[in-house]
């Protein structure tokens, strides 16, 4: 019997498919446990393309449609060539024959070969493959965009005509009924409540509505003595201190105390030298996603990030603490002077901390302060209504509240009292 001269080319093509196959395959597998390890900082090359992937996964929903496309691509092509061929090959071949060997054939390359087993190697040896599925990805994923941002939008056309919510996806059943039931309120605890409302704001909340800012920043300067540095972390009780280089608008390191433990072992304090000490900070953009932040911190095991304007200058300091406490509340040690935000001095009448956040304002107060405008706090909304630098004493009405300022340090707000005059209607949702 002759030789077909198509069967090279069959040949060739279910090569290609199955290599394409457990390609995807394996890719996420991969790009999964990079993000998961750590890669020691003596290797270099895998530490500079663990980062590209990481900068990669920052896009999950390009990266499971482009491996979903891709292998269901490869593995339809794969059984096409696979019948065509065992055409050829045996065109005497009964039909039952004809079917039958093509779909085991497929069945066993597709899910024992080209599936398990090599997610089970990659699974363990996946930094020997780090490198070639990195660009192996990017080449595939260049090609395959146009489908693959078709899918992803289509899929999110068809959720939200179901009404169906990604973000509980991953709860029990029961949990999903307790969540999206009518009785939402009375399911749930106010402590539960607020803990999901604030873990599903995470994407949408900026650092610069927890950050520090930069007026309560306590920082050192980069020449400071050691008896004035010691004197900030026994007065303060931070175990992270900025350095700034002449103002704290520049702030070119961080100071961790238990440096200055090991460093006091070991050397007289006449031999001090701040600038030793420093380590490198890490900064972040003021319109920066706090979800995007709190992935940075995991991933380069950081606690502490410098908030940079838009002029490059400092903002705030944001730290880990302040990402989980937007989430539970506020975390108390064992140091720390629990101060109420919001003290009732009678029925209408409250001592107010300034810096409190509006949303939290309206909650405490039963009010309904605009959220959405150019200002986050009480201190902002008082600036901005006031329009000048308010003294102590000074008095203003807005929006049904007189706001009387009742301490101030320089320009800085420190303490207001809030007289609630008028509270906002209620509209009433009640079926007649």
């Amino acid at each position: 019997m002759e030789s077909d001269p198509r069967n090279a080319l069959y040949i060739t093509g279910l090569v290609l498919t199955f290599i394409l196959s457990v390609f995807f395959s394996i890719v996420k597998v991969i790009f999964s446990s990079v993000e998961r390890s750590t890669i020691g900082a003596d290797d270099e090359h895998l530490r500079y393309y663990a980062s590209k992937i990481n900068d990669i996964l920052k896009n999950r929903p390009i990266v499971s449609s482009t491996v979903v496309v891709g292998k269901t691509i490869s593995n339809i092509v794969f059984a096409v060539l696979a019948f065509n061929f065992h055409k050829i090959l045996f065109p005497q071949a009964l039909i039952v024959q004809t079917w039958g060997v093509p779909i085991v054939f497929g069945f066993l390359c597709l899910t024992l070969f080209s599936h398990y087993i090599p997610r089970a190697l990659s699974l363990r040896f996946y930094r020997s493959y780090i490198t070639p599925a990195y660009y192996a990805y990017r080449m595939f994923s260049w090609f395959l965009m146009p489908f693959t941002s078709f899918f992803v939008a289509f899929h999110r056309f068809l959720l939200r005509i179901l009404k169906y919510d990604e973000k509980f996806a991953f709860l029990p059943e029961e949990d999903k009924a307790r969540i999206s039931s009518t009785d939402y309120d009375e399911a749930l605890n106010e402590e539960e409540r607020e803990m999901i409302n604030s873990i599903l704001d995470l994407g949408e909340t900026t650092v610069e509505e927890i950050m520090v800012p930069r007026i309560d920043i306590i920082a050192v300067e980069i020449n400071s003595e050691l008896q004035t540095v010691l004197k900030v972390i026994r007065n303060e009780g931070h175990s992270r201190i900025p350095v700034y280089k002449e103002t704290v608008d520049q702030i070119t390191g961080m100071l961790y105390t238990k440096d200055i433990l090991s460093w006091l072992s070991e050397h007289k304090p006449e031999e001090w030298n701040l600038p030793l000490l420093v380590k490198k900070c890490h900064y972040v953009p003021i319109g920066k996603k706090i979800n995007d932040l709190m992935k940075e911190f995991k991933i380069k095991h950081l606690h502490l990030a410098v908030i940079v304007d838009e002029y490059g200058g400092t903002a705030g300091i944001v730290t880990m603490e302040d990402i989980l406490e937007e989430i539970v509340g506020d975390i108390q040690d064992e140091y720390d002077e629990e101060e109420k935000e919001v003290v009732r001095l009678d029925s209408n009448i409250y001592l107010i901390d300034p810096h409190i956040d509006l949303h939290d304002l309206n909650e405490e107060l039963d009010l309904s302060i605009d959220e959405e405008a150019d200002y986050n706090t009480l201190g902002g909304l008082i600036y901005h209504e006031y329009g000048d630098v308010p003294q102590e004493n000074t008095q203003f009405e807005y929006s049904g509240l007189r706001i009387t300022i009742l301490k101030m340090d320089n320009q800085r707000i420190e303490k207001v009292k809030i007289e609630v005059l008028q509270r906002p209607e209620k509209t009433s949702t009640e079926p007649f």
